[in-house]
């Protein structure tokens, strides 16, 4: 404010009248308000116009999560500079906070209280941090050691070689890149010094469907089955689905049943969209095997599955 840097506060209550500060709140809607004192809790601005002038940066979230050699453009163009780009993928963004969102994992970092003992601590911290969306926990014996084992996903899909996210996104953590070198460095900060702890993330899994469905005399095909479809990438999408969880032949058939109109389901196939048989898995259940490691293994030699539908093998006919 006339050529004098302001300095940022968390509030403005505790500021005396000469205090040149200021804060900063984020609405629910992510449109950011500068607010100035009163002369009373810090001080006012001076009169005038065009006396304020104020830096900041543009863009954030998944929107930024663009593949190698996306961005070529620079907001400013300093003297010299004929081009820019980027020559690695970005990873580990994630959107700002809804207030649902923050009703869920504002009470992790209270859980774990700053430390990692348990594996419902190694859970709510990783679960706390910045760009992680899905973690579980789980113990593992290796070579006569008890290990936790800690299971991790992205909050945002990985973007795909063009710049553009794709029907099967990638959720997986890089456990290379900043967001997962980060991740482990801080576990590594707080965790119980005899805690023997690895941090993995998972293996996706997508199964294929077909089935036939009746409906009501008095409704139209072509209304129904989108609903049908978008009901079954709801339930069995990467936010529904639990590492390890598998798939049921009765949830299929519930999911579709839910559906106002549906008189009754006949599912045909119910199988990974890698492979070709059977057409119903084996006791009506598809499988989501859980994290294996072998003594004689020097990682584990299986990583949690996380089991959701392809939504190109969503085959959905009227009988």
């Amino acid at each position: 404010m006339n050529g004098l840097l302001w300095d940022e506060a968390p509030q403005l209550y505790d500021q005396g009248p000469a205090a040149e500060s200021y804060t900063v709140r984020i609405s629910d809607d992510g449109k950011a308000s500068v607010m100035f004192g009163d002369g009373e809790r810090g001080a006012r601005l001076p009169s005038g116009v065009e006396n304020v002038t104020a830096v900041y940066r543009s863009g954030t979230g998944a929107a930024g999560m663009v593949g190698a050699d996306r961005i070529t453009l620079m907001t400013t163009r300093p003297l010299g500079i004929r081009g820019v780009t980027n020559p690695l993928a970005a990873s580990g963004a994630a959107d700002p906070e809804t207030s649902d969102s923050a009703r869920v994992n504002a009470p992790l970092t209270v859980l774990a209280m700053g430390r990692v003992v348990s594996l419902r601590d190694a859970e709510d911290f990783a679960r706390a941090f910045a760009g992680i969306g899905k973690t579980r926990a789980t113990t593992l014996w290796h070579r006569g050691t008890r290990w936790v084992h800690l299971t991790v996903a992205a909050s945002v899909p990985a973007p795909a070689a063009e710049g553009a996210t794709t029907a099967l996104p990638d959720y997986r953590v890089d456990l290379a890149s900043p967001l997962g070198v980060n991740l482990a460095a801080s576990i590594e900060s707080y965790k119980e010094p005899s805690m023997q702890l690895r941090l993995d993330t998972y293996q996706p899994i997508y199964f294929d469907l077909r089935a036939k469905v009746a409906i009501d005399p008095d409704r139209e095909w072509t209304a129904v089955e989108p609903v049908l479809r978008a009901s079954l990438i709801a339930a069995f999408s990467f936010q529904a689905r639990s590492f390890g969880q598998s798939v049921t032949l009765s949830e299929v058939v519930r999911v579709l049943q839910s559906v106002a109109g549906v008189v009754f389901v006949d599912v045909d196939t119910l199988r990974r969209f890698d492979q070709t048989a059977p057409e119903l898995p084996a006791g009506d259940v598809l499988p989501a095997l859980d994290v294996r490691w072998a003594d004689d293994e020097a990682e584990p030699g299986l990583l949690a599955q996380l089991l959701i539908v392809n939504p190109f093998g969503i085959a959905l006919t009227q009988a």
